[in-house]
């Protein structure tokens, strides 16, 4: 009899897209909850939210978008399009330059992508572009490159939601 082994959710990436697409389909909301609360409270999984949350806020804290959302698009477009030329740059100098950088740089891509994964159900859903988005994360090496790709990609399912909701 052939044991089948446990799901390695922060190591293996198929594992963690595996868990993060099961969530994202799941219909009660009590239960994304539980295993949500269960994972941000994960000795190795929350450390990297909090550094994840701490990355952002350097990143786009000099960016101050104010979105109209009748009119608004386009700026916020333009915006977050600013944003991503030169987020890796200011990435790169949070990786090397904080604790909470050196955190990511070291993180197993699998935990790193459950960690924005994680951040992104939190922040109400997680939609089909950004698990794409959390996919190639985890599927590459963690850099400066990948980190503003994930956040760029991120504008743009915020952009994509905002049109969705102009349209209702």
């Amino acid at each position: 009899m052939v044991e089948e082994e446990a799901p390695q959710y922060k190591e293996d990436p198929q594992d963690a897209m595996a868990l993060l697409k099961a969530l994202a389909s799941e219909t009660d909301q009590q239960r994304v909850e539980k295993v949500i609360q269960q994972i941000a409270t994960d000795t190795e999984i929350g450390p990297l939210m909090s550094a994840l949350s701490d990355m952002f806020e350097e990143v786009t804290g000099d960016e101050e978008v104010e979105v109209d959302i009748e009119e608004g698009l386009d700026d916020l477009g333009r915006s977050v399009a600013g944003l991503g030329l030169d987020a890796s740059a200011k990435i790169e100098k949070f990786l090397n330059s904080s604790n909470a950088g050196r955190l990511l740089a070291k993180a197993a891509p699998a935990a790193l992508g459950l960690a924005l994964g994680t951040i992104m159900i939190q922040g109400g859903e997680i939609t089909p572009g950004a698990l794409k988005t959390v996919s190639k994360l985890v599927s590459g090496a963690v850099t400066p490159e990948s980190l503003g790709d994930a956040i760029a990609d991120m504008g743009t399912e915020a952009i994509e939601a905002l049109q969705e909701r102009k349209k209702i």
